[in-house]
């Protein structure tokens, strides 16, 4: 089995491109922090945009952080978006690829 791998995202409030297309690619989990002491709400998505299907919904209260892990991952082939709907976050998505 291939181990997962981790993508940071700086913190920011602004969508972004968390990690890019790939035959196999499979979301296995995500940590977050809120960094600037207001609620924060973001959509990873399956894909490249803000119009792309959901994979996860986040919210949170500011100051605050979590982790999902979803074990056998979630596959996500069209890569994974960051859509960032309000507030601050710190992000690491854990990918893996099984082809």
């Amino acid at each position: 089995m291939t181990p997962a791998t981790a993508t940071e995202i700086s913190a920011a409030q602004t969508d972004v491109q968390g990690v890019a297309a790939a035959t196999g690619l499979r979301l296995m989990g995500y940590s977050y922090r809120e960094t600037s002491g207001l609620a924060v709400e973001f959509i990873l998505r399956n894909g490249t945009s803000g119009a792309s299907p959901a994979i996860a919904i986040a919210k949170a209260a500011a100051s605050t952080g979590d982790s999902k892990w979803f074990g056998e991952g979630v596959a996500c082939e069209d890569g994974v978006y960051v859509d960032r709907v309000s507030g601050n976050t710190h992000i690491v998505l854990w990918t893996r690829k099984t082809a």
